[in-house]
C-alpha cells in the first residue's frame, strides 16, 4: 500500500512497491494539500463526514453502470 511521508523543512514524500505507486501517493496528497490551502484562502475546510463520502461514490458508479446499460447513440443520431 502506498504511502506519503511529510518530513518537516525537507518535504514530502511518496512511497510504494513501485516508483509508480509512489507518484500517485505524492501526486494525490499534494492535490489535498494544495485543495485544503485553498479553501482555508478563501474560507474555511472541512472534509466531508464518512457517510456521506460513501454516498458520492455509491452515486458515481451508479451513474457509470446506468450509462453502461443505455444504448449507445452515434454522434449522427443525436442530431437527428
Amino acid at each position: 500500500m502506498p504511502r506519503v511521508v511529510l518530513v518537516p523543512g525537507l518535504g514530502l514524500y511518496g512511497l510504494g512497491t513501485s516508483a509508480k505507486d509512489a507518484r500517485v501517493a505524492a501526486d494525490l496528497a499534494e492535490a489535498g494539500i494544495e485543495t485544503i490551502t485553498d479553501a482555508e484562502a478563501i474560507g474555511r475546510y472541512q472534509a466531508l463526514p464518512d457517510g456521506e463520502l460513501f454516498d458520492l461514490d455509491t452515486g458515481r458508479s451508479n451513474r457509470r453502470s446506468s450509462a453502461a446499460r443505455s444504448p449507445s447513440r452515434s454522434p449522427a443520431r443525436l442530431w437527428q
